[in-house]
């Protein structure tokens, strides 16, 4: 499965039931990429149909084609968290979608209910959590903080506090 980081995340994300046709479809396509074909996968990244109905039993026939188990959903959590963090970190997101990207596996996880002083405290993503809510809170009060010509420093900040973040969660759960 490490020689399919694509078909690893996808079968996460199907875990958590986060999962769309299309990431099931590139999945499969990157299979291919790597040389890897069999009539399932191959029939999966051909599939016109881009619903999940008809993608997901494809998939899960891969999965077996590939002698590869779903990840546990504890396992998926932690699968999706270190994929969306490290782009974070490394920049090839922009800081505003991947803080919503882990924000978005933090409510698919349902982890507020593993949560115990502070949100997302259960996988130490409660700054990162954090940071998504202030940048969200200074866009839609842009007009009230750039008054004092402050929104775009605010922001500037968030992001930098972000970026560190992430590269300090990844030093810290590196798997």
């Amino acid at each position: 499965m490490s020689d399919l980081p694509q078909v690893q995340v996808a079968a996460a994300k199907l875990a958590l039931r986060y999962a769309t046709a299309a990431d099931l479809k590139a999945a499969a396509g990157a299979a291919v990429d790597s040389g890897i074909v069999t009539p399932d996968i191959a029939a999966l990244a051909t599939l016109k149909d881009d619903t999940l109905a008809e993608a997901e039993p494809l998939f899960r026939k891969v999965l077996d084609d590939l002698q590869l188990k779903p990840p546990s959903t504890s396992t998926a959590v932690w699968i999706l968290l270190r994929v969306q963090i490290r782009a974070i970190a490394e920049g090839s997101v922009a800081v505003e979608e991947g803080l919503q990207g882990v924000t978005g596996i933090f409510y698919s996880a349902d982890l507020h209910e593993q949560s115990r002083e502070y949100v997302g405290d259960s996988h130490d993503i409660q700054r990162l959590v954090g940071l998504y809510w202030e940048i969200r809170d200074l866009e839609a009060h842009r007009t009230e903080v750039d008054f004092t010509q402050r929104y775009g420093a605010a922001l500037q900040e968030r992001r930098t506090e972000a970026i560190g973040r992430a590269k300090t969660w990844l030093a810290d759960h590196a798997a």
